[in-house]
């Protein structure tokens, strides 16, 4: 009962809003997956599908959570600005890239330099996400040394306790 109270609110909505429900199941007759039915269905509706690289997406992911803010705060403090204030810097900075929806490597170096002017050209090699996950070296980390190290431990383990 609650299931098709659910469906009718979706198709009210859809109606009043003159969108289209398209409709899927969780099982298919012909054997095909949820997933290329869905794809017939969208395509069928006029959805131009466009793939993505597991990397371009994994890649737009990372950059926009501000996972590199704590980078530019390293990069204050390289160049002689205390902690406690390079962090309310950066928190300004990340204050800005919501309000202007952008993300920090994005910004324009005038734009940086209006939040701090210690921001150089060579802030954006600190802020970029192969920098940032390359200086993530600790135990679980997902730089390549720290993914070596941790295949090294592992594989070490199994030699020495599959004999």
């Amino acid at each position: 009962e609650t299931y098709k109270k659910a469906i009718q609110d979706k198709i009210r909505l859809h109606q009043q809003h003159g969108t289209t429900l398209i409709y899927t199941f969780s099982q298919y007759s012909d054997r095909r997956s949820l997933t290329e039915h869905l794809q017939e269905e969208l395509e069928n509706h006029g959805f131009v599908l466009t793939p993505r690289s597991n990397k371009e997406v994994m890649e737009k992911s990372a950059m926009n959570g501000f996972t590199n803010a704590t980078d530019a705060a390293d990069y204050l403090v390289k160049k002689g600005m205390p902690f406690r204030d390079a962090h309310a810097v950066i928190g300004r900075l990340v204050l800005y890239c919501i309000e202007n929806n952008k993300a920090i490597h994005e910004l324009k170096l005038l734009e940086l330099k209006s939040i701090c002017d210690m921001f150089d050209m060579d802030v954006y090699d600190e802020i970029s996400l192969e920098t940032c996950v390359e200086k993530r070296i600790t135990t679980g980390g997902p730089s390549r040394m720290a993914i070596t190290n941790e295949i090294a431990k592992n594989d070490e383990f199994i030699n020495n306790y599959s004999e």
